[in-house]
């Protein structure tokens, strides 16, 4: 059996999605299922890469398809902007006590799924 680079199965696992912006656009990506979206606005952006994520693990399952489908990581140009946002978010937390939204102009978040069932979290 081919080995996975992340544990997702049918039963749970998590996706980490988030949203950034690039030439008056907004990218969503999810990193374990290898998806991204382009929207005109942060809100769009959101619904619509939540909306993705959870019809493709939706369909994976309904469907039976391979588990490795849960495990397709995103190309590494995505990766790069992940960790570049999230070094920035770490730095700005650690150089205030809170963070509020208006603090960064992107979205980071983790998305879990427990049970067949897909929640956002």
């Amino acid at each position: 059996m081919k080995k996975l680079l992340f544990n997702n199965t049918y039963k749970s696992g998590s996706t980490t999605v988030f949203i950034f912006g690039k030439d008056n656009k907004y990218i969503g990506v999810c990193l374990e299922f290898g998806l991204v979206i382009e929207a005109m606005s942060m809100e769009k952006a959101e619904k619509c890469i939540n909306d993705v994520t959870e019809t493709y693990f939706k369909n994976v399952i309904e469907n039976k398809l391979s588990e490795e489908l849960l495990n397709r990581p995103v190309g590494k140009k995505y990766w790069e902007i992940y960790k570049h946002i999230s070094e920035l978010m770490r730095k700005r937390v650690e150089a205030q006590s809170t963070l509020t939204s208006k603090l960064t102009p992107f979205s980071l978040q983790m998305l879990r799924y427990p049970n067949n069932s897909f929640l956002t979290a």
